[in-house]
């Protein structure tokens, strides 16, 4: 009878604590895996964060070292002012001003007419200016003339170029610049006319030291340029010509896709006193067409060829060898000839 009634008292001691050996060793066992589970994960978390963060960093910074930031108001967009109308305008005078961070270019326009002007300026990437096109105009009485321009030369803004255009009614300006680079264009109301106000931010230098730009000086002998061939998709895109002080310039507008955007040519004459000009390997030669046979200044006039990926132009008319100047230009990016009638 004892024995029954200790046994009874002892087994619901051992079921106890079996009962709590089971239950305590199974909830330390999984709270031990749950927190290495935990610790693993923000490990990871970790590791990935900080590589974002890393990658994050240097996409900014490249983007900051190729980006300069336009100025406020300033875009790289075609900018318009006005709108075409019957008025008729004066140039009066063109002038330049170094600003903070940009150029400034002022146009002053007079008219009897009551309409604002209408003036369209436009980023021009393979002749490397800002044009300037304002229209309705039947008077220019600015000192810069046609085909001459005023130098810049400030980080990276070059020159003010006075371009020459076949419409009579309208006057063309290239700003230079090394690249494209943000402008703004606003018109003001003066007292005795308008000013058109052109706003050029600053591009930055890009060096030119190693372009062949041909020569500095007229002469007779043989001249030329090296420059891109036909694989860097050289162009002769369009032209000019005119005549001022007893010489005669012929301008091809070029562009390529290499940084250096002036093709080879050379130039010299012939056993008849003809000048010849020729362009050994150009991609494109939109020009040629244009002008074979046409009559130029000076009792001069033009004849041209095109085989293969050579333009051949030859100048005629001289009944002698004279000076004669072979050079390039950039910013408008052009090809030049000039002869000392």
């Amino acid at each position: 009878m004892i024995k029954k009634i200790i046994w009874f008292l002892v087994l619901p001691l051992i079921i106890g604590v079996s009962i709590y050996f089971i239950f305590f060793n199974k909830k330390a066992a999984t709270n031990n895996t749950d927190k290495g589970s935990d610790t693993n994960q923000t490990q990871t978390d970790d590791t990935d964060t900080t590589d974002e963060d890393e990658d994050t960093d240097t996409d900014t910074t490249n983007s900051n070292e190729e980006t300069t930031t336009p100025l406020t108001g300033f875009s790289t967009e075609s900018q318009t002012e006005g709108v075409a109308s019957q008025s008729k305008f004066t140039i009066e005078d063109v002038t330049n001003t170094a600003r903070t961070g940009y150029h400034e270019f002022v146009f002053s326009l007079s008219s009897t007419g009551t309409d604002d002007p209408y003036v369209i300026a436009t980023y021009m990437s393979d002749l490397g200016v800002i044009r300037i096109d304002l229209n309705q105009i039947e008077k220019d009485n600015s000192d810069i003339g046609y085909q001459k321009a005023v130098a810049i030369n400030k980080e990276g803004i070059s020159q003010l170029y006075h371009n020459v255009s076949s419409d009579q009614t309208e006057e063309i300006y290239d700003i230079g610049v090394s690249k494209s680079t943000a402008f703004k264009i606003t018109t003001a109301k003066m007292s005795d006319g308008w000013d058109i106000i052109v706003g050029v931010q600053y591009p930055g230098v890009v060096s030119t030291e190693n372009l062949d730009l041909g020569s500095k000086e007229f002469g007779k002998t043989a001249q030329a340029i090296m420059g891109v061939d036909a694989t860097k998709a050289s162009t002769l895109s369009s032209y000019t010509y005119g005549s001022t002080s007893g010489v005669f310039k012929f301008v091809w507008n070029v562009s390529s896709s290499d940084t250096n955007p002036i093709p080879s040519v050379s130039a010299a004459y012939n056993a008849e006193h003809h000048l010849v000009v020729t362009f050994g390997s150009v991609k494109t030669d939109k020009v040629y067409l244009a002008v074979d046979g046409i009559a130029l200044p000076g009792n001069l006039a033009m004849q041209t060829e095109r085989a293969a990926e050579k333009s051949i132009y030859t100048f005629y008319g001289l009944t002698e060898d004279v000076n004669y100047k072979l050079s390039a230009g950039l910013s408008p990016n052009q090809v030049i000839v000039e002869i000392q009638l």
